[in-house]
């Protein structure tokens, strides 16, 4: 008798199973075998932040044109170590893409005219650029409601790890400007270069 019912149990596990195997395998993947399935929240993406292109007309016009001055290098302990002529042509194109390029053309101590080259581009409100030396970008403090203000960072490429910091002031009436800039290396001071320009002209005409 026990024999004979064991054999019902074995019979009715058999067909249990035989009814699993024949099952859809989605009913059986998600009622027996698998985990209840998860998903994954979709990445939150925000839109870069307009540009007012009436502020950036007016970053251009205060910084267009030929600048004449005068750049004076101080060493670290503050003692001045050159006092050089510069000159300095700013120029944006007008191809709609507002691409910038700038002109520095320095006159060293023995009569030689050092000339420097620089391209960039906007990124937003920030304006980047760079040459076979360097790699930098520009922007307006934007705390500051004049727009007179200005910072400059730049990082040299050959593996000094040097980098340089500077602020711009121009004047309120947009022809002078002065410049303070320092130069750093790992936290430490390695010299200052302090310039006093004016703008000679609105057109920067080609160099």
């Amino acid at each position: 008798m026990i024999r004979q019912q064991l054999n019902v149990i074995g019979s009715s596990i058999g067909i249990a199973l035989a009814s699993l195997a024949v099952l859809p395998a989605t009913a059986a993947t998600q009622n027996i075998i698998a985990p209840p399935a998860t998903t994954t929240p979709a990445p939150v993406t925000q839109a870069a932040p307009a540009v007012d292109d009436t502020a950036r007309a007016a970053t251009i016009s205060r910084m267009q044109g030929v600048w004449k001055g005068t750049f004076r290098r101080y060493d670290a302990a503050g003692v001045l170590t050159e006092t050089l002529p510069s000159e300095i042509h700013i120029r944006f194109s007008t191809d709609g893409k507002s691409t910038y390029q700038q002109t520095n053309m320095l006159t060293l101590a023995n009569g030689t005219v050092q000339k420097i080259e620089s391209t960039g581009v906007w990124d937003g409100r920030i304006l980047r650029f760079s040459n076979a030396r360097i790699d930098g970008w520009f922007a307006e403090v934007e705390a500051d409601p004049t727009g007179l203000n200005s910072v400059l960072y730049v990082a040299n490429k050959d593996g000094s790890g040097i980098s340089m910091s500077e602020i711009i002031t121009v004047a309120a009436d947009g022809n002078s400007r002065i410049r303070s800039a320092q130069f750093s290396s790992g936290g430490k001071l390695l010299r200052r270069t302090l310039i006093e320009e004016t703008r000679t002209s609105r057109d920067p005409g080609t160099k």
